[in-house]
């Protein structure tokens, strides 16, 4: 079982993990993601448990060794943040031409990316610009050029108004557009499972 971190912010619960020198923390309530520097993911465990906005910022000062007056600025700026991140995802309407099915064997794909995380690779069909817009900009920086043989194939695809996620050709699970985010979070999911070798059940 790998090792994480659980906080709370307004009675919201954070998940942690630890990922490539960096932090992975999960809204729960609003399942979505944040890939943070560990400094940063550990300042937004401080002020997620509520503790002391002093004692965050003394935390800040004796950490980057900067002045009091940058360290609140900067904790101003995580605790908006956390504050956005903690809103539901609204996605802007798109008028996009769809003629796919669900079942993933026939599905027309505009944007094929391949990911390489910890030495896994990961083949990613997007089927339309609004799902890749979704998800692909957390990824980018992970980017990679084409792999032969990657070890995961994800596939996500939208028919009418419902979104599914394929995973190694199983679906991991359909949503329609209201909980579109959900799929977001999912995706992020079944990455991390695929990662740690573990199931969701096993979290």
């Amino acid at each position: 079982m790998m090792k994480e971190s659980i906080a709370r912010h307004t009675e919201k619960t954070i998940l942690s993990w630890p990922f490539d020198g960096k932090a992975i923390l999960w809204l729960a309530d609003t399942n979505k993601y944040i890939l943070a520097e560990e400094f940063t993911g550990k300042v937004i465990q401080l002020i997620a448990k509520r503790e002391n906005i002093h004692s965050i910022i003394h935390f800040c000062t004796d950490e980057f060794n900067i002045t009091s007056e940058r360290a609140e600025a900067f904790v101003n700026e995580i605790q908006q943040l956390l504050n956005e991140y903690l809103q539901p995802e609204i996605l802007p309407e798109k008028q996009l031409e769809n003629k796919n099915s669900i079942q993933s064997n026939q599905s027309i794909t505009a944007s094929k990316r391949y990911y390489t995380i910890y030495g896994i690779s990961f083949f990613v069909e997007y089927e339309t610009e609004e799902i890749e817009l979704l998800i692909h900009p957390k990824f980018e920086y992970l980017e990679v050029p084409m792999i032969p043989n990657p070890d995961h194939h994800f596939e996500v695809m939208k028919f009418n108004n419902e979104y599914s996620l394929w995973v190694d050709g199983e679906l991991a699970g359909t949503w329609d557009r209201a909980d579109i985010h959900f799929l977001s979070g999912k995706f992020s999911m079944q990455v991390l499972q695929k990662i740690y070798k573990q199931d969701e059940d096993d979290w």
